[in-house]
C-alpha cells in the first residue's frame, strides 16, 4: 500500500491545456454527471426488418431485439425518496428482464429446439447520467 500511495500520488493532474495542475482536489461527483453531454438517440418509429442470407456448413445466427424503455421516477438533487423510487424502478425493471429470458429460453430451446444461447438484458448506457432527467434503456 505504501508503494502504491507513493506512485499513483506522484501522479500529477492535468488541466484542459494538457499542464500538470497544482490542485489536487478530485471533481465531485455532481459535477462531473453536469460535464458530461447527453446524445439525442432516437428509435425508428416503425420496426425494421432485414433478410440476410449467407451460406455456412451450419446455420447459426445472432438476432438483437430491442425495446427502448423509460423510467417514470426521476432522481432529484438532495432527495432520498426519489432515488429510492427510481432504484425500486430499476429492481422492477431488471426482475422482468430476467422473467423474459427464462421464458425465452423455455420456448425457444425447449421447445422450438437447436437453440441454446439466450439472453436479455437493460443497458441504460445511452440515458443520460444528469440527475433530475429521466433514464432510458434499450
Amino acid at each position: 500500500m505504501p508503494l502504491l500511495d507513493k506512485y499513483l500520488g506522484s501522479i500529477p493532474n492535468l488541466d484542459a491545456n494538457g499542464a500538470a495542475s497544482a490542485s489536487s482536489e478530485r471533481t465531485p461527483e455532481l459535477a462531473a454527471r453536469e460535464a458530461v453531454t447527453p446524445l439525442a438517440v432516437s428509435f425508428p418509429a416503425k420496426p425494421v426488418f432485414e433478410e440476410v442470407h449467407i451460406k455456412m456448413v451450419d446455420p447459426k445466427g445472432s438476432t438483437v431485439l430491442c425495446y427502448p424503455i423509460e423510467l417514470e421516477t426521476v432522481t432529484q438533487v438532495g432527495s432520498k425518496d426519489s432515488a429510492v423510487a427510481e432504484l425500486k424502478d430499476l429492481f422492477i425493471v431488471r426482475l422482468c428482464v430476467t422473467l423474459l429470458q427464462t421464458r425465452l429460453v423455455e420456448v425457444l430451446r425447449f421447445q422450438r429446439g437447436q437453440v441454446y444461447g439466450v439472453q436479455a438484458g437493460e443497458d441504460f448506457s445511452m440515458s443520460p447520467p444528469h440527475l433530475g432527467l429521466t433514464r432510458g434503456a434499450r
